[in-house]
């Protein structure tokens, strides 16, 4: 069961399972998407965690974009999309020990116009 992450918001997860007892903590948080809109989800650690994320459909198949602090693509159809995170190493606990902040934006697009300068020989 993913919990929703909506754009802009940023909200605070840690991995809390400790790995030797039980299966490694992996956190997984779903957005709606509009095709075409590009979207960007970055994670900021709050105690020098290390994280992987990965991105899958709403059916919970891999998709290609994988990074270890953001993840940006343009979603191809309306969805949910699903995005995984988990611990690069075996460290656990609460916030304050293996904490990250996670938001998902829509990053601005700035066009910009150069001049064009055509020479004919």
């Amino acid at each position: 069961m993913a919990k929703p992450l909506e754009l802009g918001v940023a909200q605070v997860h840690s991995f809390d399972s400790n790995p030797a007892v039980y299966a490694a903590d992996k956190d997984f948080l779903s957005l709606d998407l509009t095709a075409g809109e590009r979207v960007m989800v970055r994670v900021t650690s709050l105690t020098n965690t290390l994280t992987l994320l990965e991105l899958y459909d709403g059916q919970g198949h891999l998709l290609s974009p994988v990074g270890e602090t953001q993840l940006s693509w343009k979603p191809t159809e309306d969805a949910t999309y699903i995005v995984g995170i988990s611990p690069l190493t075996s460290t656990f606990g609460c916030a304050a020990d293996v904490g990250y902040v996670v938001v998902a934006e829509i990053p601005e697009i700035r066009t910009v116009y150069l001049p064009l300068t055509m020479r004919n020989y």
